[in-house]
């Protein structure tokens, strides 16, 4: 029998959770694990002492990564925890842990692959001592929240000296790379320069050596400060253990050549390749069947009203989360290759799990909607007017250009002219516009499919 505060805490979380989903006020996953973690403040690090964890942290790709290394753990018949919701703070997690243990407090599965928000990454690590660290990337991302990227490797970097877990990381990120220097186990991943092509753009948030400060010198780049990179002073790239050699496109997703061997991506989208190759780093690293891994990737299809088209009033309705620049621009480029007529519905609001700074929307390459081919762009959500205001600095012609910051009204506004569209909501419009179409492709008597185009970001 457990303490009677797990216990205690077990039980509300659960009683918590299914009142909420009975008032269809939500999953209920961040309060009854904020409730639990007060009953017992120790509960996640008790749940969790018997597990092996793999925590995938970083800017762009969290979601998708663990969600591809879950596919694949389904795929070689493996349980395992995952907060495949992407509620990847400390309550979440907790939630998480919560759902697969019995009220005696043990846990039923072994593994647990675990979503990490960046800054979450700090207090994770004080009750959990994960079997893999999986870092993506850093980008600029809610600067009011999680302040500088050097302050906030800084702070991870501290953060996992002290636990002793195998990193694996992005070779192509001079910003990931810093965690070369730390005496864990490392595992890399990187792509082929030539294995595919990422649209230029003039965003990268830096290209400067974090040891001397100099600028790296690049003798290949795919996009923001992701490349090929060296310093004089010694700082470099590191040759990678699971590379992409080659990428092609097929008709749902991608065909691609890692370490030699063929898999088939049934995602595009080119920044979700590296969400690709990590998930395919980590099930390397662990041994797990190759067969399972190569239909792990295949089956794979996209969750949360993410990347998902929605077929209303005869038209394609397509949903995309954006919320930094880095992943904006590779999303733009990804609408941009769609040869159709098209409008865009921007949403943009700043509540505080978005971030109250939305300054980086300057960092944006909306000038690449300046083509014939983007016939609208309506912006909304509670900064409507900073979007609008952006586009007249873009050279966006005024006429194509509507502001109706209600989010619904917008929707219809969209939906009215029958014609294809692209959604583009950051953090807390997502669920509310994903709702809003399931609502209105419901009324259609239509149904969605998931879309193979577009980025996770």
């Amino acid at each position: 029998m457990p303490a009677i505060n797990t216990y205690m805490a077990i039980l509300t979380n659960r009683g918590v959770k299914k009142f909420i989903q009975l008032m269809h006020q939500g999953q209920g996953n961040t309060i009854s694990g904020e409730l639990a973690r007060m009953i017992d403040p120790r509960i996640l690090k008790k749940l969790s002492k018997t597990m092996n964890v793999i925590a995938v942290t970083g800017t762009n790709g969290k979601t998708t990564t663990c969600n591809l290394i879950s596919n694949i753990f389904k795929s070689g018949h493996i349980p395992s925890v995952h907060n495949s919701l992407g509620n990847n703070l400390m309550s979440g997690i907790t939630t998480a842990f919560i759902d697969d243990a019995g009220l005696n407090g043990k846990m039923k599965d072994k593994w647990a692959i675990v979503e990490v928000d960046e800054a979450t990454m700090i207090p994770f690590l004080k009750e959990i001592t994960p079997k893999i660290i999986v870092i993506n990337n850093f980008f600029r991302d809610q600067l009011d929240r999680y302040g500088e990227i050097d302050l906030l490797i800084e702070k991870i970097y501290k953060a996992i000296e002290n636990v002793d877990a195998k990193l694996v990381l992005n070779a192509d990120d001079p910003f990931v790379n810093r965690f070369s220097d730390l005496k864990n186990e490392k595992i890399y991943f990187g792509i082929g320069p030539d294995a595919i092509h990422f649209e230029k753009n003039s965003m990268a948030d830096s290209k400067y050596c974090p040891h001397c400060g100099r600028p790296l010198q690049y003798s290949h780049t795919f996009y923001g400060q992701l490349g090929y990179y060296s310093c004089e002073c010694g700082f470099k790239r590191h040759d990678p253990k699971f590379e992409l050699e080659n990428v092609r496109k097929a008709d749902h997703g991608y065909e691609m050549t890692i370490n030699q061997s063929d898999y088939t991506l049934s995602l595009s989208g080119v920044h979700n390749i590296y969400n690709a190759l990590a998930a395919f780093s980590v099930a390397q690293e662990i041994r797990i069947p190759v067969e399972a891994i190569r239909e792990g990737l295949e089956t794979y299809s996209v969750k949360n009203g993410r990347m998902t088209t929605y077929m209303i009033n005869h038209a394609r309705q397509v949903l995309n989360l954006v919320k930094n620049p880095a992943g904006y621009n590779i999303t733009i480029s990804e609408v941009n290759d769609d040869p159709q007529k098209k409008q865009i519905v921007l949403f943009l609001n700043d509540f505080e799990a978005d971030g109250e700074d939305i300054s980086w929307i300057w960092d944006v390459d909306f000038e690449k909607f300046r083509n014939e081919n983007v016939w609208q762009i309506i912006c909304s959500g509670t900064r409507a007017y900073d979007l609008a205001i952006r586009m007249k600095y873009a050279e966006i012609e005024e006429g194509k250009v509507r502001i109706i910051p209600d989010l619904k009204k917008a929707i219809d506004q969209a939906l009215d002219s029958k014609s294809l569209t692209y959604y583009l909501p950051n953090y807390t419009p997502l669920e509310h516009v994903r709702s809003y179409l399931e609502q209105k492709m419901q009324s259609d008597h239509s149904f969605p499919v998931t879309e193979k185009r577009m980025v996770r970001n």
